[in-house]
């Protein structure tokens, strides 16, 4: 079987690195093997450098690879040369004849020079618009060089790994879908606090993850619907402007804080034009909440059309508004959602993404 190594570019807070995702996946894995952790992070001045070039929104890519660089060599010697399994979150190691590599993502860089390519408007807003096309392209091609050479490429979310098979023409072998996970405690949910009339909104980047449409289509909303409320969590500094009614801003709020909302509101909402997974979704059924998502990306797989919740196709303010109060007075959704929780927490958990991982690496299976 070989040793199996885990290489993360970790943070300080090791349980908040990648929004909680390297941790949660790292703790379940340990429980199904005997894993060697390998903390690939450089935080000195390169680091630093590469922070300071994101925050200003200057071109960093090749810094980037510059930064790879350093990861694969502390890594080459992390590893040896041993017989072994290098499970990681970027094209760090490559194959050898003794080593098996595995890489897990949400997205590749060819996935947002594609968006690019095709809608400009939304790579506007997509978060990787300080990214230069030339830039993007020579990341996609180092990495599409390690996808066709490596073992094995776990995905978080569906449409990645059919936008790898059927647009970038990887093996279908090599790509498993597996999912993410949220490792929520159902000892937190409380339907009781629910009122009818609550609509939440999380998302730190108000802008793409469709907070601008969220509070127009609100505000028609509330021309019809006067006892309605909408919460909105997230966001650093407040988007509302002076005047609005029935809007309550929360800011970044912590685990505990965010529990308390999603117990509160009766649906969720976030229109987001790019989301390349989005586990928050999850987080709102798993409440109780019906969802309003838009028609990409993952939000298709999360949310059953007509079912669970309702997707947006154009960005059109009105059919919004009408979507919230559809949901809102939909009984049947959402006792649909109550229905599935336990299939949710299941289904969405550490411990099932990593065990399709192990079957994948060592029993073969295709996902």
């Amino acid at each position: 079987m070989g040793d199996f190594y885990f290489l993360a570019n970790w943070d300080k807070d090791k349980q908040s690195t990648w929004s909680g995702t390297c941790f949660g996946l790292f703790s379940a894995l340990q429980k199904r093997l005997a894993v060697t952790d390998c903390n690939i992070s450089d935080n000195g001045l390169p680091v630093l450098f590469h922070k300071i070039l994101r925050r200003l929104g200057l071109e960093a890519h090749d810094f980037d690879m510059r930064l790879m660089e350093r990861q694969r060599r502390k890594a080459r010697r992390m590893v040896g040369a041993a017989q072994s399994v290098v499970f990681q979150f970027g094209e760090i190691l490559f194959d050898t004849g003794k080593r098996r590599t595995f890489v897990y993502q949400d997205m590749s860089a060819d996935s947002v020079r594609h968006l690019y390519e095709t809608s400009p408007e939304v790579f506007s807003v997509s978060g990787f618009q300080f990214l230069e096309n030339d830039a993007m392209q020579r990341r996609a091609d180092f990495q599409n060089k390690y996808y066709q050479s490596c073992s094995g490429i776990f995905t978080m979310g569906r449409w990645f790994a059919e936008d790898l098979v059927g647009r970038l023409g990887v093996p279908e072998a090599k790509v498993h879908h597996v999912g993410g996970g949220i490792n929520l405690d159902k000892s937190l949910i409380d339907y009781s606090a629910k009122r009818g009339n609550k609509i939440l909104f999380v998302g730190r980047d108000f802008v793409r993850k469709g907070g601008g449409i969220t509070l127009k289509a609100f505000q028609i909303l509330r021309e019809r619907c006067k006892d309605v409320e909408l919460y909105i969590a997230g966001p650093s500094t407040s988007p509302l402007e002076s005047g609005m009614e029935g809007v309550r801003y929360f800011g970044d709020c912590s685990h505990e804080k965010l529990a308390r909302l999603f117990n509160e509101c009766d649906i969720f909402v976030m229109p987001s034009y790019f989301e390349a997974y989005g586990l928050v979704f999850i987080e709102a059924l798993t409440y109780g909440l019906p969802c309003i998502g838009r028609n990409v990306n993952e939000m298709p797989y999360f949310i059953e059309n007509g079912e669970t919740g309702l997707l947006l196709g154009e960005d059109d303010a009105e059919s919004l508004a009408l979507m919230m109060e559809k949901l809102l007075h939909d009984e049947a959704i959402k006792a649909n959602v109550r229905a599935k929780r336990d299939w949710y927490v299941n289904e969405y958990s550490w411990d099932t993404v990593a065990g399709r991982i192990v079957d994948a690496i060592y029993n073969g299976a295709v996902l």
